[in-house]
């Protein structure tokens, strides 16, 4: 268990440890609403600070700060007072106006997330005007620093807005001024209460609003929240805290964390900060949809087909996987930022934009989504990469990360709501780290037109009709609409535009950080950008048995390289449900086609109707599939021999409607000095641009490039074709010196599933119909480094194919596994494990492609089948082979 969880004590307290902070909940006054749409004119227009008063309790006790409408006439404020808006001042008796004081704490002053984000966003909050006159900012840590230093450490990290570098140097000067240091302990009552000093002296008597920001990890939160409840918190004004994710690790944690939290502070004076809520195409998207006319009435499964919400990082943890590693991307990414989204994006029209009111909305949501099972998850860990003759790290080559750490960096997930508006709508969720690029956005793919007209003009591909609906929140906000229209000229043909509004091009004023308008937020008391408890129990009701199913089982993540597109399971995912991912087509292929190839291969596949899915998997689960076969049998094999005459040895095999070839090559050599005593063997696969829809132009490379090196790990016993398989020392002619090279290549004519299965069954095939030339060294040559050869055009040896194995591929479907899938049934797979088993049993090779990672005991029951069903393949084999060949013979 992480440390924020082993360390996280009971948060029992004696009764005369009281919290003030309780009491000052009693005091709080909500904020006169705002409209964020007067925020954002601000932001362009405002030539005047806003006009604040405060408001009174019946009983004459200072309560919190209001603020009213922008005066035009209003002067600079001095603490909240409006002089000169005679207007405002006349709400409130004279006797009962004030001055008042706000001090920001950052709590964990000298991390990075405070010297890299609070305090510029602080000081942009100050430059544009939106603080009071009246404020001070305050770091504490365990760190020995004096104010100077403070300022010293800050000023490193301040910059002025592009458009707003007049007074740059006095505004920072100004700012500075205002920041001040205390050194403490985290635990200690007594250090909090000599800030406290610190802060009374600042706000000389003053009303005093206080606002602590947590930028700690989150074992000490209770702690910090219990010393500064009773050392530092405010007797007159209002007391706030923000709080920093992770919030827990599972609902036990988390629950137990909010009870400890609750111990000291009401639930409005707790500010759960997410970053992402705060990102202005967040913020954009409930405007989009409630706002206009065009949007909402499309927001709906009867309309929208998919959405994916996006997150990706090009870049590993660096160094700082100790961390990452107690949490990994589920927790860190997808349990709070993208599903935060997700309910934001799916939530009914709430009554109206107050924050309760629209985290209302978002908790029903969540609470409605379908229980998260294994299948509907992919996990992944990114593993060491050269590219570009530069080599990137594996996640546990991170030196603070353990060698056998299976924290995943990527996951993939599938998750539905239960409810009307959204019934039978995959939202898939994709985050990740050490990715080909850095990305986050939505993205909401729409149905096809029904009985679309121009059908034709999109050849069998219906997906590039598609109208799409992207909103990239980074980098470069761009909010864009993919629509079909006719490219100019005489002859009709279609292409998909983008209509986009591009933030950078539209707005020339800097986007603020997110920071910047969710501390503004918690300064004016304004929640609906920050999470309440209930929201965070239903996400985490969502999640914690997922995770509890991962850990427990300890599912091992898929291998990915650095710098590619993810495990290729998180694209089998998606075309489980009929999607592939919008992100994909966007980029051009890399390095690394692996996850591109599958995602291609399957996505072509994928044209069924919801129907026809139920009903290939209603089958399967009946033991009766779609051409009448049992789950375990093969479709006819048909094998012919010879069908190259210029190849040492070739064979055709089919497989149903599978067509492949196999050929063999053999040439005189030099064995590899790394190994002597063994031939050599290279195997090639190409796909024939008539197989299949999506082996035409180049997309034959990535699917040729993927089944050589899975043939290679099958046959040959791994990457490097050490091991089990193809017995490369049988090609060896004078060790060290003289050796076969075998060319093996392979066809694929036409595909209709389970091409592996097939490609390796004609490699077998062909290698039975290899005649290997005699070879003579001369008798004066032997030692000789390059010693002359006499071969043979007469007398060939047979190529002993005992211990080739053949491979049986068992591919999930629902609960069960199937040989031989068709291209449908490969469409609708969970995953699929590869294994190569010879004659005497022994596994020489195994490949998985698809879903997250498989417990032990899982695999080991797929190899007792696959043993079993290829005792019946190899039978069924050998017999095809032995009438091919006594055909041939007979020829």
């Amino acid at each position: 268990m992480a440390a924020s969880a082993r360390h996280l004590r009971s948060c029992s307290s004696p009764s005369s440890s009281s919290s003030l902070f309780k009491k000052d909940a009693d005091l709080l006054s909500r904020f006169v609403a705002f409209p964020r749409n007067a925020r954002s004119s601000t932001w362009t227009y405002r030539p005047h600070r806003r006009s604040f008063q405060l408001k009174s309790s019946s009983n004459g006790s200072p309560l919190s700060a209001v603020f009213l409408q922008d005066g035009g006439n209003s002067l600079p404020m001095e603490g909240f007072k409006t002089p000169g808006n005679e207007a405002s001042s006349s709400l409130l008796p004279e006797s009962k106006r004030t001055e008042s004081t706000l001090t920001i704490t950052v709590v964990g002053a000298s991390g990075d997330l405070a010297k890299k984000k609070i305090f510029p966003a602080l000081f942009a909050l100050f430059y544009e005007g939106w603080l009071p006159e009246n404020f001070s900012v305050f770091g504490y840590a365990r760190t020995k620093l004096t104010d100077e230093e403070l300022r010293n450490m800050i000023g490193q990290t301040l910059t002025c807005r592009i458009d707003k570098r007049e007074n740059c140097e006095d505004k920072m000067e100004q700012f500075l001024k205002r920041c001040f240091y205390h050194s403490g302990q985290y635990n200690s009552e007594e250090n909090f209460r000599e800030l406290d000093v610190k802060l009374k002296e600042k706000e000389a008597g003053k009303l005093a609003n206080r606002l602590f920001y947590l930028s700690i990890p989150p074992n000490i939160f209770v702690d910090v929240v219990r010393c500064a409840s009773l050392g530092a918190s405010s007797a007159s004004g209002w007391t706030r805290v923000i709080v920093e994710k992770p919030f827990g690790r599972d609902s036990e944690s988390s629950g137990q964390l909010t009870r400890c939290l609750m111990q000291y502070l009401a639930e409005d004076q707790i500010f759960r900060i997410d970053h992402y809520l705060g990102k202005e195409l967040v913020e954009n998207l409930s405007v989009l949809r409630f706002s206009n006319l065009v949007f909402e009435p499309l927001w709906s499964r009867n309309y929208i087909r998919n959405v994916q919400l996006i997150f990706s990082e090009d870049f590993g943890t660096d160094g700082r996987g100790g961390y990452f590693d107690n949490y990994g991307i589920i927790r860190d990414i997808m349990q709070n930022h993208l599903l935060q989204i997700l309910a934001l994006f799916a939530m009914e029209t709430p009554v109206s934009l107050d924050a309760e009111d629209i985290r209302n909305e978002k908790v029903k949501v969540l609470r409605s989504m379908r229980p998260l099972r294994l299948e509907d998850v992919v996990v992944g860990q990114y593993k060491g990469h050269v590219k570009g003759g530069r080599s990137f790290p594996g996640y546990t080559d991170d030196p603070t990360v353990p060698k056998n750490s299976i924290t995943p960096t990527f996951a993939a997930a599938a998750l539905f709501i239960n409810n009307a508006r959204w019934d039978g709508v995959p939202f898939l969720m994709k985050a990740g780290k050490a990715l080909y690029t850095k990305r986050a956005e939505i993205r909401v793919q729409f149905r096809h037109v029904p009985g679309n007209l121009y059908k034709r003009n999109f050849g069998t591909d219906l997906d590039k009709a598609t109208n799409e609906l992207v909103l990239r929140v980074q980098p470069d906000e761009a909010i864009y609409l993919k629509i079909n229209n006719k490219v100019p000229g005489l002859e009709m043909r279609l292409d998909r535009s983008d209509l986009n509004l591009l933030y950078r091009a539209r707005y020339p004023r800097e986007i603020p950080d997110a920071y910047e308008r969710l501390l503004l937020d918690a300064i004016e008391g304004e929640r609906r950008l920050f999470i309440r408890s209930d929201e965070l129990d239903a996400a985490w009701a969502l999640f914690t048995p997922l995770l509890k199913d991962l850990e427990g089982k300890r599912i091992a993540p898929e291998l990915y390289p650095y710098g590619s597109r993810g495990p290729v399971g998180a694209h089998y995912l998606a075309a489980k449900h009929n999607v592939r991912w919008g992100d994909i087509e966007e980029v051009e292929v890399q390095e690394d086609g692996a996850a591109v190839v599958f995602t291609l291969w399957i996505c072509s596949m994928t044209g069924l109707s919801l129907g026809e899915k139920l009903f290939i998997q209603g089958g399967i689960a009946q033991d009766l599939r779609t051409d009448g076969r049992k789950r375990l049998t093969y479709r006819p094999i048909y094998v012919e021999t010879g069908v190259i005459p210029q190849a040492n040895g070739s064979a055709r095999v089919q497989f149903g409607g599978t067509d492949v070839i196999a050929s063999v090559k053999a040439e005189i050599g030099r064995p590899n000095p790394m190994q002597p005593d063994k031939g050599k063997v290279m195997i090639n696969v190409s796909c024939s641009p008539t197989a299949a829809p999506i082996f035409e132009g180049r997309g034959d490379e990535e699917v040729s490039a993927e089944l050589t090196v899975t043939l290679q790990r099958c046959l040959l016993g791994g990457k490097s074709g050490a091991g089990a398989g193809i017995d490369p020392t049988s090609l060896v002619v004078v060790e060290g010196k003289v050796c076969w090279d075998l060319y093996i290549d392979g066809l694929v004519i036409s595909s209709d599933g389970n091409l592996l299965d097939a490609l390796g069954a004609a490699i077998k095939a062909a290698l039975s119909n290899t005649g290997i030339p005699q070879v003579q060294v001369a008798a004066d040559a032997s030692g000789e480094d390059r010693p002359e050869v006499d071969i043979s055009d007469e007398e060939f040896l047979q190529f002993d194919t005992s211990g080739v194995p053949v491979i049986i591929t068992l591919t999930k479907v629902g609960r069960h596994y199937i040989v031989d899938a068709t291209g449908e049934e490969e469409s609708q797979m969970s995953y699929a494990v590869s294994i190569s088993i010879n004659r005497k049993g022994h596994i020489c090779g195994l490949s998985k492609r698809g879903g997250a990672g498989l417990d032990h005991s899982v695999i080991l029951d797929m190899i007792s089948v696959a043993r079993h069903v290829s005792e019946q393949l190899l039978n069924k084999l050998d017999s095809e082979i032995s009438a091919a060949e006594a055909v041939q013979n007979e020829l």
